[in-house]
């Protein structure tokens, strides 16, 4: 019971990580004209969006849970959620790699770092 709500609360983090960056890259990003040649694009912000996502979804699993595995469930859940944004509206190929990647090395970084409370 521990770990399902582990991986409920860790879910709903990660997705909240995930809607509020996209949600403050896509109204806040830095004007052209501030730093010319160095503003994100919307789509690096949406593929560190699912990496930080992931990455704050499994500690916050991890932490509740107590085992790494409730981690990896979110980081694949994280996946499945880029994923479905990738066939909901078109990426370009190296973001549809990175909707798998970004997610599967925040979740060996939460493996890595995260230890139960």
């Amino acid at each position: 019971m521990k770990q399902l709500l582990g991986v409920v609360v860790g879910l709903a983090v990660g997705i909240g990580v995930i809607l509020g960056l996209r949600w403050i890259g896509m109204h806040y990003a830095i004007p052209e004209d501030f730093m010319p040649g160095m503003n994100p694009s919307p789509q690096t912000i949406t593929v560190g969006s699912w990496a930080l996502g992931a990455l704050a979804g499994g500690v916050a699993a991890v932490r509740i849970a107590g085992t790494p595995a409730s981690g990896w469930i979110v980081a694949l859940l994280a996946i499945g959620f880029a994923l479905i944004q990738s066939l909901i509206a078109p990426h370009p190929l190296w973001m549809q790699f990175a909707a798998v990647a970004a997610p599967l090395l925040a979740g060996a970084i939460v493996s890595g770092i995260a230890r139960p409370a």
